[in-house]
C-alpha cells in the first residue's frame, strides 16, 4: 500500500483516497520532548521529578499514538463498512433487475426520459412565461391604462408575452405524438392550444391556464393523453406557477398545505386572512402567545416526536387557547418527513376558521351586506379618503367582500366633492385668467383632469397613498373617463350631418361616407380616389351619387306634367326633351300635345301683333341670319295665315319646328339674338292656344310651358357636360340656371338641388383616377406616417406603431365603404339614431366631466 507522513512526521499506509491505515514509524521525539532550539542548559534535577516527567512524556506520546491509530482504525472501518453497503446495493439491484431489458423495454425507457427532458423544457419556457405576466401583465395599474392596454395586440409587451405562449406548442405537439392514440393528435393538441396564455386574458384566466398548462405537462409526462388528463377533473400540485404567483407560501387552511412544510425551519408574522366565505364562521388570527408555544415545542421535539405525541400536544394547545381541534396526524408526518429529508418547514399556524360569535355574527352582516359596503364608499370618497385613514384594515376588509359595492359607492361619493372643486378653481381661474375657461373640447378635458388630479392629491395627503402618485393617477383616470365618455356619447349621438347632406340623402342620392361625414374625412377619401382599386371603387360610387343627382334634376324639371325619369344623362334628357333625328317625341311634346288634343285655332289680331312684335328683333341680324329667321317664321306660320286655322297637331307641330330652328343657332352674341327670336314665336303660338283654348288647355299649357322651361336648363347643363353620356355636374346645372335667369328673373326651382349638390358632390365627373394614381401612391404612406407620429407624440414607439395601425385602418374604412352594401351600412351606423337616444347623447357629451370623476376612484384603487 501507499505510504504518506504526517505533519506530526508519523509516517501511515494510506488507502487510495488517501487516508491513513496502519501506523508504520512514529516520529522521531527530540530529548526531553522538546526541539533544539528551545533547549536550556542542564541543571540539576531532582530525580523523582526527573522519573516524573519521564513518564509524562512518555504517557502523552502513547496517548497520541493511541489517538491516531484510533482514527485510523474508525476510518478504515467506515470506508470497509461503505464498501459493503455499496456492494450489498449493488447485489440487491442485481437480483431486483433480474434479467437485461428487452430492446423494446430500452426504446420505452429512452422514450419516457425524452419526455421528460421535453416537458422540463416546456416548463423552463413557462417560467419565462411567469416572469413577463408579473413584469408586463398582472394587475391593472394607471400606467396601463387600468388593464386596457393589454386589449392592444400591437404594443411590444403584449405581444412579448403572447408570442412567449405560442412558443411552447411547438415543444408540446411531440408529448401529444406520444401519448395520444392514432389520429388523435390534432385534437389533443386542440386541448392544449384552448389553455395558451395571451395578453388579452383576464389575470385569473391566465393563471388558471398556466396551471392547467403544468397539470397536462404533468400527466403526459407520466403516459396519460391531455384528455384523459382534463376529463378525470386531475387536482395536481402545481409547484412552477405557485411559487410564482404566491412566493410567500401558505396555504390559509387549519393546518399548513404541502408548500408551507416542504422546506430549514422558518417561522413567518401571523397576518389577517380573508373572511372564510362560509355564513356564520370567521377565519379568526393565532395569538402571538400560542404561535411562540407551538414553535417552541415543535423544535424542540421535531426529532423525536411521533404524530401521536404531536396530535396530543395540538389538541391541548387548541383547548387552551379555545379554538376547535382537528386531525393533526397528516400534518405531524410531514413535519417529521421534512425532518428527516430536510428543506424548509413553516412554524407558522394559519388563522382558524371556525363559528361566530354573536356579536361578529352582527358585525359579519353589516361588513358583507352591499349597502353598508355603498355607504361606506360614498363617506370614504365625500370625506376625501377619511374612512380609509381612520380605519384602513376595516375598510379594505370591507372593500375586499364587496368590491363591486363599495365602488359603486365610490363612484358616487367622489362626484360631490370634485365638481366643488371645479367650482373653486372656475371662480379662480375665472378673477385670474377667464382666458383659460374658453376653447374646445380639449380645454374642457385640461380643466376636468386638473380637477381630478386636486382631488386625487388631497386624498393621497389624507390615506398616506402620496399626494403626487395619487394626484397624477387622479388625472389619468380623468382623462381616459373624460374621453372614453366623449367616445360614447359621439357613438349614441351619432355624426350630425350638414343640411345639404341631409337635403340630398331625403332625395334617395347615395353618397360615400367621406361624402356623409365631410371635414377630414372627406378629404382624405378624395386623396384615396387616385389609389388603385380603392379608388376605382370610390368613383363608381361618386358616379352612382352623380348620376342619382341628374335623374332628381330630370325629376324637378318634368314634375309640372308628372314625368318620372328612369335614367339619367343623355338618354334621360331625350326622353323628356325629346330628339328630333332620332325620331323621339319626348315627354314634354307629349304634354303639349296632351294640352292641344282636338283643338282648333284661328288668326286673330293678337297673334299677328305678337308675331310682328317677335319679327322685330330682326333688324339687330346681320344679314344671313336675318334672312335664315325671316324664312323660318314664314314656313313656319304658312299654314295659319293661308287656312286662317290650325288644327291642335298642326300647333304642335309649329311649335316643335320654331324649337328646331332656335336649337340650331348656339353660342352668344348674334345666335343668341336669332334664339330669343324664335322664342318670340312659340310664346306667339302658346298665347294663342291659351286665349282660345279655354282654361283646360291654358292650365295644360301652363304645365308644359314650365317643363319645357325647366328641361331647357337640364338640357343646357347636359350640353355643358360636353361629354358622351351628358352627366352634368351641380356647377354645370348652376350655370344653366344662372342663364336661364336672363331671360325668366326668379326663383328656379331647380336651384336649391343644384345648390346642395354644389356642397357635396364632387365638381367633375369622377374617373379611376389613373391619370394621378403613380403621383400620388404614397398616400397610404403618408396616412401611416401622420398616424404614426401623433402616435409618437402621445405614447413613444409603442404609441407611433399604434398610431400608424390607426391611419391605415381609416383608410380601410373608406375603401371598405367604396362597396355599395359597406358604403350603406356604415353611413347607417354612423347617422341614423333614435331621436332620443340622440338627444341623451348630447346632455352626455355636455357633462363628460362626470365621466371623467367617475374614473378617479378606479385609479386610485390601482395605488392601494
Amino acid at each position: 500500500m501507499p505510504q504518506a507522513r504526517d505533519e506530526a512526521g508519523n509516517i501511515w499506509e494510506v488507502d487510495a483516497q488517501g487516508n491513513p491505515v496502519r501506523l508504520i514509524q512514529q516520529a522521531q521525539q527530540p530529548i526531553g520532548g522538546q526541539s533544539p532550539q528551545y533547549q536550556v542548559q542542564s541543571r540539576t534535577i531532582d530525580p523523582q521529578v526527573q522519573e516524573a516527567t519521564a513518564n509524562a512524556q512518555n504517557a502523552g506520546v502513547d496517548a497520541a499514538v493511541n489517538a491516531a491509530t484510533r482514527d485510523a482504525q474508525i476510518r478504515q472501518a467506515r470506508a470497509q463498512a461503505e464498501q459493503a453497503e455499496a456492494e450489498a446495493r449493488i447485489a440487491a439491484a442485481n437480483a431486483a433487475r433480474g434479467p437485461q431489458p428487452t430492446a423494446e423495454q430500452a426504446n420505452r425507457a429512452a422514450t419516457e426520459e425524452g419526455l421528460a427532458r421535453r416537458a422540463d423544457t416546456v416548463r423552463s419556457l413557462m417560467g419565462n412565461i411567469l416572469e413577463l405576466y408579473q413584469q408586463d401583465i398582472k394587475g391593472q395599474p394607471a400606467t396601463r391604462l387600468f388593464g386596457a392596454s393589454e386589449y392592444i395586440d400591437g404594443l411590444p409587451r403584449n405581444e412579448r408575452f403572447t408570442t412567449a405562449g405560442r412558443n411552447i406548442l411547438p415543444l408540446i405537439r411531440p408529448l401529444v405524438a406520444q401519448t395520444a392514440r392514432e389520429g388523435d393528435s390534432d385534437r389533443e393538441m386542440a386541448i392544449f392550444e384552448s389553455y395558451i396564455p395571451i395578453a388579452d386574458d383576464s389575470d385569473l384566466t391566465i393563471e388558471n391556464k398556466l396551471r392547467a398548462l403544468e397539470t397536462l405537462i404533468t400527466g403526459m409526462t407520466e403516459g396519460s393523453p391531455p384528455s384523459q388528463t382534463m376529463q378525470g377533473n386531475r387536482r395536481t400540485e402545481t409547484p412552477l406557477v405557485d411559487s410564482f404567483l404566491n412566493p410567500g407560501g401558505g396555504n390559509g387552511g387549519n393546518s399548513p398545505g404541502p408548500s408551507a412544510m416542504d422546506g430549514t425551519f422558518v417561522t413567518t408574522p401571523d397576518t389577517p386572512m380573508a373572511p372564510s366565505g362560509q355564513t356564520g364562521r370567521t377565519s379568526t388570527p393565532i395569538p402571538p402567545a400560542m404561535q411562540q408555544e407551538y414553535q417552541a415545542w415543535v423544535l424542540q421535539n421535531a426529532a423525536t416526536m411521533t404524530p401521536e405525541a404531536y396530535t396530543a400536544f395540538r389538541q391541548e394547545l387548541d383547548r387552551k387557547y379555545g379554538f376547535e381541534s382537528g386531525d393533526y396526524a397528516p400534518e405531524a408526518q410531514r413535519i417529521i418527513d421534512g425532518v428527516k429529508n430536510g428543506g424548509t418547514l413553516n412554524l407558522t399556524i394559519p388563522p382558524v376558521d371556525q363559528p361566530m360569535t354573536g356579536l361578529q355574527s352582527i358585525r359579519d352582516m353589516a361588513t358583507n351586506n352591499p349597502v353598508t359596503a355603498s355607504l361606506a364608499g360614498v363617506a370614504n370618497m365625500g370625506s376625501f379618503g377619511g374612512v380609509e385613514a381612520i380605519a384602513p384594515l376595516q375598510y379594505g376588509s370591507l372593500r375586499d367582500a364587496n368590491p363591486n359595492s363599495t365602488m359603486a359607492g365610490e363612484i358616487a361619493g367622489v362626484l360631490g366633492p370634485t365638481a366643488a372643486i371645479g367650482r373653486i378653481g372656475s371662480a379662480v381661474t375665472g378673477a385670474v385668467a377667464p382666458r383659460l375657461l374658453g376653447g374646445g373640447a380639449m380645454a374642457s378635458i385640461g380643466r376636468g383632469m386638473a380637477t381630478d388630479a386636486a382631488y386625487g392629491g388631497i386624498y393621497g395627503g389624507v390615506t398616506g397613498q402620496g399626494v403626487g402618485e395619487s394626484a397624477a393617477a387622479g388625472a389619468i383616470g380623468s382623462a381616459v373617463g373624460q374621453v372614453g365618455g366623449r367616445t360614447l356619447a359621439g357613438i349614441g349621438r351619432g355624426v350630425v350631418t350638414s343640411a345639404p347632406v341631409q337635403a340630398l340623402t331625403s332625395r334617395g342620392i347615395p353618397l360615400t361616407t367621406g361624402q356623409t361625414v365631410g371635414g377630414a374625412l372627406q378629404s382624405v377619401e378624395d386623396a384615396m380616389t387616385s389609389w388603385p382599386g380603392v379608388g376605382d371603387m370610390i368613383n363608381r360610387r361618386r358616379r352612382e351619387g352623380l348620376e342619382a343627382f341628374n335623374v332628381a334634376a330630370l325629376r324637378d324639371a318634368g314634375a309640372p306634367i308628372n314625368f318620372v325619369p328612369q335614367r339619367a344623362g343623355r338618354e334621360g334628357v331625350t326622353d323628356l326633351m325629346g330628339n328630333r333625328d332620332t325620331g323621339v317625341s319626348g315627354a314634354i311634346n307629349d304634354a303639349y300635345n296632351n294640352a292641344v288634343a282636338g283643338q282648333v285655332f284661328t288668326l286673330d289680331p293678337q297673334l299677328q301683333a305678337d308675331v310682328d312684335g317677335a319679327m322685330a328683333g330682326l333688324n339687330r341680324l346681320p344679314p344671313d341670319l336675318r334672312q335664315e329667321a325671316d324664312l323660318a317664321f314664314r314656313n313656319t306660320f304658312e299654314p295659319l295665315t293661308t287656312n286662317n286655322s290650325i288644327s291642335g297637331q298642326q300647333y304642335q307641330g309649329m311649335r316643335r319646328d320654331l324649337s328646331g330652328y332656335r336649337a340650331a343657332q348656339t353660342g352668344p352674341g348674334f345666335p343668341a339674338n336669332y334664339r330669343d327670336i324664335m322664342t318670340g314665336g312659340i310664346d306667339a303660338l302658346d298665347n294663342l292656344a291659351t286665349r282660345q283654348g279655354g282654361p283646360q288647355v291654358a292650365e295644360g299649357l301652363a304645365q308644359a310651358n314650365t317643363a319645357n322651361r325647366l328641361g331647357n336648363i337640364v338640357q343646357d347643363a347636359a350640353f355643358r357636360a360636353d361629354g358622351a353620356d351628358y352627366l352634368f355636374t351641380p356647377s354645370q346645372l348652376q350655370d344653366a340656371i344662372k342663364t336661364s335667369r336672363r331671360r325668366f328673373p326668379g326663383l328656379n326651382p331647380l336651384s336649391e338641388l343644384a345648390d346642395n349638390g354644389q356642397a357635396v358632390l364632387p365638381s367633375s365627373i369622377p374617373d379611376s383616377g389613373t391619370a394621378r394614381r403613380t403621383a400620388q401612391m404614397a398616400i397610404p404612406g403618408l396616412l401611416a406616417a401622420s398616424g404614426g407620429s401623433a402616435g409618437y407624440m402621445a405614447g413613444g414607439p409603442e404609441g407611433a406603431g399604434y398610431g400608424g395601425a390607426g391611419g391605415l385602418t381609416l383608410a380601410a374604412l373608406l375603401a371598405l365603404g367604396g362597396r355599395r352594401g359597406s358604403q350603406q351600412a356604415i353611413n347607417r351606423a354612423l347617422t341614423e339614431r333614435n331621436p332620443t337616444v340622440r338627444e341623451f347623447s348630447d346632455r352626455l357629451l355636455r357633462r363628460s366631466g362626470l365621466f371623467g370623476s367617475a374614473m378617479v376612484p378606479v385609479a386610485l384603487a390601482s395605488q392601494r
